[in-house]
């Protein structure tokens, strides 16, 4: 019995030297996505705020995320695995192809077909003409709107949904995502803004992507300077304001379109981690000299993508090329 005893107690120890760190399994775990964290932040043992340190996660630093939860997210920094509160990670970017958290994915195209018009609690809103697109949660009309959801008229529209990507043919529209700005967005300088929007629109619109072709945003649109027919309006920046103010906004809304369909994100960068106004916290895409958008089309068809300003209403749509 004592040799039994003592053979355990070896293995025991053998165990707690090869084992790491971490619980036992978690050697095993398979990352969801990779993202930042705001603030120096302590890894919990559980799901608490109050429980065991784990470790300490740097500002700014990168990690993974094995599991997310609304409050809590399973991650892994280093060595060291635990639980940090979801409100302090941003710039989430998926590792095995699985939507992005709070993603709202868009249901079909709105094509307008009478004037109408959608504000919010928080945003003066747009009015449409016919003619104008605009991607839908659903046939009922429901739209996001800078971080609120409103609704077009019922009345003055028709709604065309969207396939899936496996099935679609020639023409048809894959997906769609739209943002909104107008004439009070921007202060003083709103018509500036508004002016480098529909430059960048003109510059990428109509881009036809082959299989396993890349997008660079700057490609088509940088440099960000005077020289290159933008004009300074506001920004996301210490000044507040910048020679090609609003470009963001159309590289944002490529972004989200991306997101609806199987295609791989290259590079991307969010502007902050509070984001902008006009998505959702995490899914902006800023674009700068330092930093590019690119997505690679993985589908074997050819796309077609078109960025339309609309007079305010900025939608992007990917269809599958003729």
């Amino acid at each position: 019995m004592r040799r039994v005893g003592i053979r355990c107690l070896c293995l025991l120890l053998l165990l707690a030297v090869l084992l790491p760190s971490g619980a036992v399994g978690e050697e095993t775990m398979e990352a969801v996505y990779q993202c930042k964290i705001t603030r120096n932040t302590q890894l919990r043992e559980k799901p608490d705020m109050d429980s065991a340190y784990r470790g300490l996660v740097k500002e700014k630093e990168s990690l993974l995320v094995y599991e997310w939860g609304e409050q809590f997210c399973l991650c892994g920094y280093g060595d060291a695995t635990g639980y940090l509160p979801t409100d302090r990670l941003y710039e989430f970017r998926s590792l095995k192809g699985d939507p992005l958290p709070n993603f709202a994915p868009m249901g079909g195209l709105a094509v307008v077909t009478a004037e109408t018009s959608a504000r919010t609690e928080k945003y003066s809103g747009n009015t449409f003409q016919p003619g104008d697109r605009v991607a839908l949660f659903d046939e009922t009309g429901r739209l996001p709107m800078r971080r609120y959801e409103t609704h077009l008229d019922t009345a003055a529209f028709t709604y065309v949904p969207f396939p899936d990507a496996a099935s679609a043919q020639p023409g048809d529209v894959l997906y769609a995502y739209t943002t909104y700005y107008n004439d009070k967005i921007g202060g003083d300088l709103a018509k500036n803004r508004q002016y480098n929007i529909e430059l960048a629109c003109e510059r990428t619109t109509g881009t036809v992507l082959q299989p396993g072709e890349e997008f660079s945003f700057n490609a088509c649109c940088a440099p960000y300077n005077r020289d290159n027919g933008y004009v300074k309006a506001p920004n996301i920046s210490v000044e507040g304001t910048g020679v090609a103010g609003g470009v963001c906004q159309v590289s944002t809304t490529i972004f989200n379109a991306v997101l609806g369909l199987p295609l791989q994100i290259n590079e991307w960068e969010v502007h902050r981690a509070s984001g902008v106004l006009y998505v959702p916290v995490n899914f902006d895409a800023c674009v700068a000299s330092w930093v590019d958008f690119r997505f690679v089309n993985t589908l074997d068809y050819p796309l077609l993508m078109e960025v339309l300003p609309q007079r305010g209403a900025l939608t992007v749509i990917f269809s599958r090329a003729e």
